[in-house]
């Protein structure tokens, strides 16, 4: 049988990613989100390294470099998969080129107040402050990168 990506695909049930011609193939579909974001940052080094401070992201799987920046990582903040990779012009544009963000990253997390506390001290900047709502505790962060990230959790001394 001759492979092509569709193939490749369908037989392995595994996400494609193009590069240069070349199909590289990893993880399941199955351990994939339907949306997954995809960070644009202007030092996808020191992003990662900001997460994994702030957010106690775990990077997974290997990234892959282009032109001697990072063309692709992975990184997971509770549980959520969030992709990254240094500014682009011919494919991606970061918070900074374009002066801001319109989109939110909403993650569930066990303890707002830890995390919020931790990404304060990493660098990021509390946009709202920690308040308990209907839907439960919540707040909002702007990382150094201008991604804002909404963190929401239970209200303490409420059940599971």
């Amino acid at each position: 049988m001759r492979w092509s990506a569709s193939s490749c695909y369908a037989e392995l049930g595994a996400s494609l990613l193009f590069s240069r011609g070349v199909v590289v193939v990893w993880g399941s579909v199955l351990e994939r989100q339907s949306a997954t974001p995809m960070l644009a940052v202007d030092d996808a080094e020191r992003a990662l390294q900001f997460y994994k401070a702030a957010f106690g992201a775990v990077e997974v799987g290997d990234r892959i470099p282009f032109e001697g920046k990072i063309g692709h990582a992975e990184f997971r903040v509770a549980g959520a998969l969030v992709m990254i990779a240094d500014e682009f012009p011919e494919f991606n544009r970061s918070p900074k080129t374009l002066g801001g963000t319109a989109v939110m990253i909403h993650v569930y997390v066990d303890d707002v107040d830890t995390l919020v506390e931790r990404a304060v001290a990493s660098g990021g900047k509390l946009t709202r402050p920690i308040t308990d709502q209907p839907y439960g505790r919540i707040a909002r962060i702007q990382d150094p990168f201008g991604h804002m990230w909404v963190f929401n959790g239970p209200v303490k001394g409420s059940p599971p």
